[in-house]
């Protein structure tokens, strides 16, 4: 089989060829325990030791 150039690969093949295999090949069941392309809220995450909060985001004009 040829060498695949990685840096040709999008961010979708880069998963699917690569980390996706590695993540069932550890043991993990891709179906109930990995996510993927998860929407995040808007605003910054503050973290102090045990606890997160979100930052609310301000509108511009």
């Amino acid at each position: 089989m040829a060498e695949i150039n990685k840096a040709t690969l999008t961010e979708a093949d880069i998963i699917s060829k690569y980390l996706l295999p590695a993540i069932k090949a550890a043991g993990w069941d891709d179906l109930t325990q990995v996510r993927q392309e998860v929407k995040l809220r808007d605003g910054k995450v503050v973290v102090r030791g045990q606890m997160a909060a979100r930052k609310k985001v301000s509108k511009r004009r």
